[in-house]
């Protein structure tokens, strides 16, 4: 009987699973791969836990390269460690995690958050940087991006 043999991307999304169960052992990620006319991707996905910057600390090494839009080409890079044409980390928020950044923003302006209401710079407690230009219904996201969750 012939054994199975993985496609490069199949054996990059292996991969990748096993450093991620490595360094967040707590998190369940979906890690899969898909193969297409002239490429191949693994798509990351995974509910609240590390931020999308600590995943593609881990996971960016594995990409072959990027797209040039100025020369309107993909580029591969050179790196020995194989991979996929796309690494494509998807992190998706829970409720209740949504609920306590909103409580945190809320503590942050001492009201409400308005939905509708443009707070141009806003300054988080405990960050060392302001969250610029956002509506109200866009602070929750941003402030998801600097915030990781165990």
């Amino acid at each position: 009987m012939a054994t199975r043999q993985l496609t490069p991307a199949a054996q990059t999304a292996k991969t990748i699973r096993h450093e991620l169960r490595e360094h967040f052992p707590n998190i369940k990620f979906s890690v899969r791969s898909s193969n297409f006319a002239n490429g191949d991707s693994v798509d990351i996905a995974w509910i609240d836990g590390p931020t999308r910057d600590e995943v593609e600390t881990i996971t960016g090494k594995y990409q072959d390269g990027h797209f040039d839009g100025m020369t309107d080409m993909y580029e591969y890079d050179d790196h020995k460690l194989g991979g996929a044409k796309f690494i494509s980390p998807q992190r998706r928020l829970s409720d209740e995690f949504k609920a306590e950044l909103q409580g945190e923003i809320e503590a942050s302006l001492g009201e409400p958050i308005d939905g509708a209401k443009n707070y141009g710079s806003v300054a988080i407690k405990g960050m060392d940087h302001c969250l610029h230009g956002p509506w109200g219904s866009n602070l929750v996201y941003q402030l998801s991006v600097h915030r990781s969750r165990p």
